[in-house]
């Protein structure tokens, strides 16, 4: 049985978990765990590492929706990439690896086999593919995204430099990565 692709946005996906939908927080997972892992593995280098980042991201991601916090945007992939940058930053810091929101949650710890780590080496492959779609990217998108994805600024610095809105460089972060998701999702 083929199930159909789920239409649901995020912030309806968001809302749904809220609502006690388990489900849909898999499905959030699923649209956004390459994103969160290419992410990290760029930043350390180390697929293990990464793995283990992004586990702690889904899991304080998870904990927030429950405690009534979540993306304010359309899409979900900015909120999910700052807390991937505060988990990164929080294990600089520690020097290792912090696991409290999984432990909240009674997560284990990932074990990784071969088979895994070639799994997260195909998945960041698709790197590639997705720095070649944002060059489709209208100018206008492509700078907003640049600036708050890659370079992490927040958004009344992206339109002080712009000579825009907050509100304007927001739509066009969200229009972007609605862009990106579903060319992402239409390519084999």
């Amino acid at each position: 049985m083929v199930m159909a692709p789920e239409t649901r946005s995020d912030r309806e996906l968001l809302e749904a978990v809220r609502g006690g939908e388990a489900a849909a927080y898999g499905v959030l997972f699923e649209r956004y765990q390459t994103v969160v892992l290419a992410y990290l593995l760029r930043r350390t280098r180390h697929r293990e590492a990464a793995a283990d980042l992004a586990g702690e991201v889904f899991a304080r991601a998870l904990l927030a929706v429950h405690r009534g916090r979540g993306a304010v945007e359309d899409t979900a992939a900015g909120w999910l990439l700052t807390i991937a940058r505060n988990v990164l930053l929080d294990s600089v810091r520690r020097g290792r690896v912090e696991e409290r929101a999984r432990r909240e949650l009674g997560i284990q710890r990932l074990a990784l086999t071969d088979g895994d780590l070639e799994r997260i080496d195909a998945q960041t492959g698709d790197v590639d593919r997705v720095v070649a779609l944002v060059q489709q990217l209208p100018e206008s998108q492509r700078a907003a995204l640049k600036a708050r994805i890659l370079e992490e600024r927040d958004y009344a610095d992206i339109a002080a430099d712009l000579g825009c809105s907050d509100l304007v460089v927001r739509q066009r972060v969200s229009r972007a990565l609605k862009t990106l998701r579903s060319k992402l999702e239409a390519q084999p």
